[in-house]
């Protein structure tokens, strides 16, 4: 009677090198998991922040649309008071001190063009144009002092008891002139970055 074939257990290293093709194929496809998985990620990322820039770029540009319109009743206001000052600085035989006349005040609005910077949005915006944009509002910051420094002069008239008439038009219409200069060059960058929003 034989004696049954007993076969012994394969040695390790026997064992690893049957199985590496088997082991390779599964760390390939958890490797091209991980790296399928984070170029999802990415691009939904930049899928969010593309987003996130087309809209703070639309509310920009409509931001200084409305800024341009409030712009262009201000330059024709300031013609009307500008003519007004110039007739009441000339006519030093005027006593009575309490000049009186409509101003044109401007609101320009920077609330979208800080909420891109607050977000971080702006980033995310064509360079070029975000500087365009950025000049625009400095110049646009410039305006507004002037504005209120010609409103604090108007305000402090009733003050000016002691002076005469022709005395406040000419400092008035000084400050006035000066926004005006600014209020002209501001028009053109607003029309720059318009005419550049696409």
């Amino acid at each position: 009677m034989s004696s049954p074939i007993t076969t012994s257990p394969l040695p390790l290293h026997a064992r690893l090198r049957d199985r590496l093709p088997e082991i390779l194929i599964e760390a390939g496809s958890i490797v091209i998991a991980v790296l399928l998985a984070q170029a999802a990620a990415i691009w939904h990322e930049q899928q969010q922040q593309d987003q996130l820039a087309s809209q703070a770029r639309a509310a920009i540009i409509s931001e200084i649309r409305a800024n341009e319109a409030e712009l262009d009743k201000l330059r024709a206001g300031m013609k009307k008071s500008i003519a007004a000052f110039a007739t009441m600085s000339q006519d030093t035989t005027a006593t009575n001190a309490n000049l009186h006349f409509d101003m044109s005040v401007a609101l320009l609005s920077e609330s979208a063009w800080h909420a891109a910077l607050d977000t971080g949005a702006v980033q995310h915006v064509d360079f070029a144009w975000t500087m365009k944009v950025a000049k625009v509002y400095e110049l646009q910051e410039l305006v507004m002092h002037a504005q209120s420094s010609v409103l604090d002069q108007v305000a402090a008239m009733s003050d000016s008891d002691n002076e005469l008439p022709h005395v406040i038009a000419s400092r008035i219409l000084s400050r006035e002139n000066s926004l005006a200069d600014l209020a002209d060059g501001l028009d053109p960058g607003y029309r720059e970055a318009l005419a550049d929003k696409h």
